[in-house]
C-alpha cells in the first residue's frame, strides 16, 4: 500500500494480504485479514494454505501452528489437528499417524493417562511368547499358537517347533522334546 506522499510502498502486515479487488491500497486497513486454515506473512499477495502437519483455526495469522505430539493433520488448509490413531504414534508436526513398529504394541499406560505417543520409542516391546505385527494394539492378540514359540522380546513372528519337538500350549517360549514312542 502507498499512503499519500509515500516515498516507497509498504507491505501488508503479518496476518493480512493484498486486496486485489481494490484498485490501489492507501493504508494497512486496506489489506484483507488472512482466512483460517491459511497464513499470511508480511507482504503477502494472497493467503498460503497451511501444509500437512500444521493448522490455523484463527483468522489474521502470520503463521500456521504445528500439530502437537499425539496429533496429526494430513490435509492442506486445516483448521484443526486429528487425534493420533490407536496403536500409532504422532510426533509434533506429524502429517500422518505412523503404526507401532514390528515387534511392538501400543503403550496402554500412556493411553490411559492421556499422554501422547510421540515416537516409536513410546511403543512397548512385545513380550516372550507373543509376536506383535506392525500396528498391534494389544500384545495378547499375537499369542503364539500351539506348535510355535517365541523366546525373545520384541519379535514380529512366532517360530515353529523344530522336528523332534512340540508345543501343545499357546504363548510359550520353548518347545518340548518328543516323548518316547512318539514322533513330532
Amino acid at each position: 500500500y502507498c499512503a499519500t506522499g509515500a516515498s516507497a510502498p509498504l507491505p501488508c502486515p503479518s496476518g493480512r494480504y493484498q486486496n486485489t479487488a481494490k484498485g490501489f491500497m492507501i493504508s494497512s486497513a486496506d489489506c484483507i485479514n488472512c482466512i483460517s486454515g491459511h497464513f499470511c506473512p508480511t507482504g503477502a499477495a494472497a493467503p498460503t494454505a497451511c501444509s500437512p502437519g500444521t493448522m490455523q483455526n484463527a483468522t489474521g495469522q502470520g503463521a500456521c501452528d504445528r500439530c502437537a505430539a499425539g496429533r496429526y493433520q494430513e490435509a492442506n488448509n486445516a483448521t484443526a489437528c486429528l487425534q493420533c490413531e490407536s496403536a500409532h504414534y504422532c510426533a509434533e508436526g506429524a502429517s500422518s499417524a505412523l503404526p507401532c513398529p514390528l515387534g511392538t504394541y501400543q503403550n496402554m499406560t500412556k493411553t490411559a493417562l492421556m499422554l501422547p505417543n510421540a515416537g516409536a520409542e513410546d511403543c512397548v516391546s512385545c513380550p516372550p511368547g507373543y509376536a506383535c505385527g506392525v500396528g498391534t494394539e494389544m500384545y495378547t492378540a499375537g499369542i503364539c499358537s500351539p506348535g510355535t514359540v517365541q523366546p525373545l522380546h520384541g519379535q514380529g513372528s512366532c517360530t515353529k517347533c523344530e522336528a523332534g519337538k512340540f508345543q501343545d500350549g499357546g504363548g510359550l517360549t520353548a518347545c518340548k522334546s518328543c516323548t518316547a514312542g512318539s514322533y513330532c
